[in-house]
C-alpha cells in the first residue's frame, strides 16, 4: 500500500511538472513571437529591452481593429489601428475646422492660407495620410505627445488624429479627436524621453504613421507654437471656473506657481531622479518676478496644500488649489508668467501661459538615471530662466 501511494504521488508531481513546462514553453513562443513583431514594425533590432519598453506605451484609448488583415498586425506591439465603429464618425478632413488641412508654415510657425494649387496638393495629400501617436503617462505626458503628432504631422503635411476616448478629451476640447481606420501603418521609436529624435524629418510618405514615445520636447512642436497652443483648449466649465477664481483676486499680473512633491518624493523616485524642489528655489522664484514686475500676485497650485500653507504665508501668494489636475492647469494657463519646479504637468501650465518662466534646473537630478533620458536644452526652451 505504502508502494502504491508513492508510484500515485510521484506520478501526480510529474504530471505538475508537465503542465509547468508546457506554460513556460507558451510562454516564451508569445513573447518572442511579439519581439519579432516589434522588430519588423519598427525596423529596430533591439530584440527584448526596448520590446519591454514599449510594451508600456499600449494606451487604452485606442481601439484595436482585431479584423487587420496586414501581415503588420500580427502579435500586441504595433501601432494604434481605430476601429472603423460607423461611417459617420470618420470625419473628413476636408471639411475640418482645424487648421491640419490649411496647411502649415514650419518657418513662421503660424497657420497660412496657400495657393490654390498647393493647397488642393496638401489637402490630396492629407486625405491620404494619417499620423495618430501612442504613449503612456498622465496629464502632463498626454499633452508633449500630442503637441508632438501635431508638430510632426504639419512638418510631413500628414493628418493628425487621436481616439475620442483619448484622456486629454476629459480636460480639453480637442478638433482632432475622431475615429479614423489606419492601414498600412508604421510605428516610430523615440531614442530617449526627453531628447529630440531628429530622425522624426525623415518619415516615409510612403505609410501612416503611429508615434510610440513620450516625446518631451519643444523642438517637435516649435515651429507651430500657436497652432499648440490654440489646440489645447480648455473644457468651457474647466476655463470658467478658473477665470472666476482670478477675478476675486485684485491683480493685475499673476504669476502661476506650481509645486510638485508627494509622487516624486518617494524613496525610489528620488533614487531615479526625480528631484523635489525646495522651499528656497520657490522662494528665490518668486523674489525674481518681484524685482521685474509691479505688484505681481502668485498663485500657487500643487498636490501639498498643506506644505504650502506653511512655507509661504505671504500677502501676495494666494494658494488656490482646486483639487483637480484641469482646474489647476487651467489657473496656471490663465496666468501672464509661471514659475515651474518638477515635471511636465507644470511645464505644460507655463508654456500655455506663454510669459517669462522660472524653471528649477536640478530637475532631473544631474548625473541621474532619469538625467541620462533628457537632453536639457531640447526638454527646457531657451528663453526659460533655470534657478536652484
Amino acid at each position: 500500500m505504502k508502494a502504491s501511494f508513492s508510484r500515485k504521488k510521484t506520478c501526480h508531481f510529474q504530471w505538475q511538472t508537465c503542465v509547468l513546462y508546457t506554460f513556460i514553453f507558451f510562454v516564451f513562443l508569445v513573447v518572442i513571437s511579439n519581439v519579432m513583431s516589434y522588430n519588423i514594425l519598427t525596423n529596430k533590432a533591439r530584440v527584448f529591452h526596448d520590446y519591454l519598453w514599449y510594451m508600456t506605451f499600449r494606451d487604452s484609448s485606442y481601439i484595436v481593429n482585431k479584423t487587420t488583415n496586414s501581415s503588420k498586425a500580427f502579435g500586441w506591439i504595433k501601432p494604434a489601428v481605430i476601429s472603423r465603429q460607423n461611417t459617420s464618425g470618420i470625419l473628413n478632413i476636408a471639411s475640418s475646422t482645424t487648421p491640419a488641412n490649411q496647411g502649415i508654415n514650419p518657418t513662421v510657425g503660424e497657420p497660412h492660407t496657400p495657393t490654390t494649387q498647393h493647397s488642393t496638393k496638401i489637402e490630396d495629400f492629407s486625405k491620404t495620410h494619417y499620423m495618430t501617436v501612442q504613449g503612456n503617462g498622465r496629464l502632463g505626458n498626454k499633452m508633449f505627445q500630442f503637441a508632438a503628432l501635431l508638430g510632426v504631422s504639419a512638418l510631413h503635411k500628414y493628418t493628425p488624429f487621436v481616439a475620442p476616448n483619448n484622456k486629454l478629451m476629459q480636460v480639453f476640447d480637442i478638433a482632432e479627436a475622431r475615429v479614423v481606420n489606419m492601414i498600412n501603418y508604421e510605428g516610430h521609436g523615440e531614442e530617449r524621453a526627453g531628447a529630440f529624435d531628429r530622425r522624426i524629418h525623415n518619415l516615409s510618405h510612403a505609410r501612416n504613421w503611429t508615434l510610440q514615445g513620450y516625446y518631451q520636447s519643444w523642438k517637435y512642436f516649435d515651429h507651430v507654437a500657436n497652432y499648440v497652443r490654440n489646440a489645447f483648449k480648455f473644457k468651457s466649465d474647466i476655463h470658467l471656473k478658473a477665470l472666476t477664481r482670478l477675478n476675486t483676486i485684485n491683480a493685475s499680473v499673476f504669476v502661476g506657481v506650481h509645486v510638485r512633491r508627494g509622487d516624486m518624493n518617494s524613496e525610489r523616485e528620488l533614487s531615479r531622479g526625480y528631484n523635489v524642489a525646495d522651499e528656497s528655489y520657490v522662494i528665490k522664484a518668486i523674489n525674481y518676478f518681484r524685482s521685474k514686475l509691479k505688484n505681481p500676485v502668485f498663485v500657487m497650485v500643487g498636490e501639498d496644500a498643506s506644505w504650502m500653507r506653511s512655507k509661504f504665508n505671504f500677502n501676495d501668494v494666494h494658494i488656490l488649489t482646486s483639487g483637480s489636475a484641469g482646474g489647476d492647469l487651467a489657473l496656471m494657463a490663465h496666468c501672464n508668467h509661471s514659475v515651474v519646479t518638477s515635471g511636465t504637468y507644470g511645464w505644460w501650465g507655463a508654456y500655455l501661459a506663454g510669459g517669462e518662466t522660472v524653471y528649477f534646473r536640478d530637475y532631473p537630478k544631474p548625473g541621474s538615471w532619469l538625467d541620462k533620458q533628457y537632453n536639457r536644452a531640447d526638454y527646457y526652451p531657451p528663453h526659460w530662466v533655470g534657478m536652484s
